[in-house]
């Protein structure tokens, strides 16, 4: 038998379950480069003022944050892709409401919708993208996911210019279709088959990730291993198992870093990125720069995949953190110029905003944007993991919510400037926090990892 897997199924299943991550980078983006044809009333008819606009902009994190609660007991009894094709339904089902609005209200149930399909995929996914790969390409893998979301978000960008509201709508319907029709031919993981002691078909599916000539006797015995290994030790339920110090520590980790990735600012930039061009005046064409900051981030995503495994976690999310630091302060320097120099002053700055953008969009990618993600499947118990990472996922949209929904009024009473400072103050605080209590979990199994989650500092 071969000593080597075939490493290129594992590339394969983690790049079709991608593409539903591509349908859910298309719900994000959605608003970012139609917000005036939405104003004109160019859907079916429908105008939207800016306060519906915020409302259809914000309200698939309603709908995600309601799917992430379940959807990881969902995973846990009937399976990754079993639960990952649930998500279909409502998705499809959002984009035909939305093709056939009548009113603001069927735009808003449609992005609910597609808010609750893409919410509770993006929980079970990355969980789906650990439990098949090896753990030398676990990182490359799980950020798959992370390079097609946010190409949907440039997708979006891209065909909301090109096409008509309609046809860019019925562009984002086939994108669940497409992973529907292509991820129904991947296995389901031979972790969960273990857990459900079908020993058989958990082999099978191993073959089928690695190729049929390779010995997979040490990887079942190893994952045996990890659903025998308790690291809550003689604890058997699941709130006792989340008491423990270490898996206490993974949620307050995993939990920080859901937070300080919302408030990097970047639901304001992907769903508003035309209104902020806008806003400062650049003579640049709204929707080329909304095109062209979706485009670097999809750039970041490559560079972050490229290099995950290889320079770590730490470094990857504390260099991503500076550089989004640094964007919404150039930002906010703008919006904080605008209001005090003259027109003349101000069109030699006038750069920054759009530099901001690119900058931004280019370095969450890199870090910020997929490492959370990452570390909830790496630090949790695998025991515990998929039901944590509902609730995680859950607190996140909720916090995607509240930045969403309330920018427009924040910064109509502190101002742009003030609140792009305030995400860069946020940002600031991460790169500690990052830096002394997060443990490196790079080419580490999971009971490799366990010791630095015991440390209550990682340099104790």
């Amino acid at each position: 038998m071969s000593k080597k897997p075939e490493r290129w199924r594992q590339y394969y299943a983690a790049f079709t379950i991608s593409i539903g991550a591509w349908g859910y980078g298309t719900v994000l983006g959605w608003p970012s480069n139609i917000t005036n044809n939405l104003r004109a009333g160019e859907l079916n008819g429908v105008k939207m003022t800016d306060t519906q606009l915020s409302w259809a902009g914000s309200v698939p994190t309603l709908g995600a944050m309601f799917s992430c609660l379940v959807i990881g007991f969902i995973a846990d009894a009937i399976g990754r892709k079993t639960a990952c094709f649930i998500t279909l339904g409502p998705s499809i089902l959002g984009w035909i409401l939305i093709l056939s609005a009548q009113n603001v209200e069927m735009v808003y149930s449609g992005r609910f919708l597609t808010g609750l399909g893409g919410g509770g995929f993006v929980v079970v996914a990355p969980v789906y993208t650990t439990e098949i790969s090896e753990t030398i390409i676990r990182g490359t893998c799980g950020l798959i996911l992370q390079i097609l979301l946010i190409f949907g978000v440039f997708y979006s960008n891209v065909m909301g210019w090109i096409f008509s509201v309609f046809f860019f709508n019925f562009s984002c319907l086939l994108v669940p279709i497409l992973f529907g029709v292509l991820f129904i031919f991947q296995p389901e993981t031979p972790f969960y088959y273990l857990e459900k002691g079908k020993k058989e078909e958990a082999e099978d599916s191993l073959r089928r990730l690695r190729g049929k000539d390779y010995d997979i006797t040490e990887e079942i015995n190893y994952i045996i291993h990890l659903i025998e290994f308790r690291p809550e030790r003689s604890f058997k339920t699941f709130v006792a198992a989340i008491r423990t110090k270490a898996q206490i520590k993974a949620t307050i980790i995993c939990f920080m870093l859901m937070w300080y990735q919302k408030y990097s600012g970047v639901n304001v930039i992907v769903f508003y990125t035309k209104d902020v061009f806008i806003a400062s005046g650049i003579r640049m064409k709204e929707e080329l720069g909304v095109i062209l900051t979706g485009g670097v981030g999809v750039l970041g995503t490559f560079v972050c995949v490229a290099a995950v495994d290889y320079f770590g976690r730490i470094a990857l999310f504390v260099t991503s953190t500076f550089l989004c630091m640094t964007s919404t302060f150039c930002i906010g320097l703008f919006f904080h110029l605008k209001e005090t120099w003259s027109m003349e002053d101000l069109n030699k700055v006038e750069f920054l905003p759009a530099l901001g953008m690119i900058l931004f969009l280019f370095s969450f990618n890199l870090g910020i944007g997929s490492i959370p993600w990452l570390s909830c499947s790496e630090l949790w118990a695998p025991s515990i993991k998929a039901k944590l990472g509902s609730v995680a996922c859950a607190f996140n949209w909720s916090q995607a919510f509240v930045v969403s929904r309330y920018y427009f009024a924040v910064s109509s009473a502190i101002g742009i400037a003030n609140t792009f400072f305030i995400f860069t103050l946020i940002s600031c605080s991460s790169i500690f926090f990052v830096i002394f209590f997060i443990p490196e979990t790079k080419n580490k199994r999971y009971d490799e990892i366990l010791p630095g989650l015991e440390k209550f500092c990682t340099y104790c």
